[in-house]
């Protein structure tokens, strides 16, 4: 900030967390203001929410998830404060011995949420021999995978066969995978998954976490979604 403030005239390339660079939509917007409105009246206030989120957003996510031909019930989603919230949150479900493997390069929180929980965390290089995107081998031994795809910071995805070996991996290990799913609108390529879900055997094994902020633009709105389906033991 020092050097910005003593050359305005210099450029800098921000290598630090992104942020949006544009207002909300118009839409977003009015339906802020309706809801504040809705706050404002006896007739239409209303105190907490579920806290599962509400059944009106629940069933748009699962209306989602259909147009990329994934089945998801409402009651398998479950609205969050953003999905870097969940992210971390998700490791309380499981125990502090569970072993976390986590596929570098990676979003910082994988890490630092695990190790704040004490847990053993094991790390899987992406590097330019393997394509940024690590495979898992049968020598590993972890209980908790996360991987993001398209991936937070190398822009990498995997296709669908790739993705598919995570998933065999992960039943036949008993371990399960938090697939961080927040760049999944990016996809243009019809051999890269959208959704883990879109793969044979991934609802035993799978929790997907998204994000408002990158499909819509919600950045600091705090809204997001994880999907956890009936399936996963």
């Amino acid at each position: 900030a020092a050097y910005e403030l003593a050359h305005p005239d210099k450029g800098l390339l921000r290598l630090g967390v992104g942020d949006v660079t544009g207002p909300l939509s118009l839409t977003v917007i009015e339906a802020l203001r309706r809801a504040v409105s809705e706050q404002s009246r006896r007739e239409t206030f209303h105190g907490y929410l579920p806290e599962t989120g509400m059944a009106f957003f629940k069933a748009a996510v699962a209306a989602y998830y259909g147009g990329r031909n994934v089945s998801l019930s409402s009651d398998e989603i479950f609205v969050s404060s953003g999905a870097a919230d969940d992210l971390g949150a998700v490791g309380n479900l499981f125990s502090a011995d569970a072993r976390v493997l986590v596929a570098e390069p990676a979003y910082p929180a994988y890490v630092d949420t695990s190790r704040m929980a004490g847990r053993k965390i094991l790390h899987l290089q992406g590097t330019r021999e393997n394509g940024f995107l690590p495979l898992p081998g049968d020598d590993l031994d972890a209980d908790l995978v996360y991987l993001c795809s398209p991936n937070n910071p190398t822009g990498t995805a995997y296709t669908r066969s790739q993705l598919q070996q995570w998933v065999d991996w992960a039943n036949e290990h008993q371990a399960v995978i938090v697939f961080d799913a927040a760049y999944e609108s990016f996809v243009q390529d019809e051999d890269v998954p959208h959704s883990i879900y879109e793969l044979d055997g991934a609802k035993e094994c799978a929790v997907e976490i998204c994000s408002l902020s990158k499909t819509a633009g919600f950045t600091g709105t705090r809204v997001g979604y994880t999907a956890v389906p009936r399936a996963l033991v």
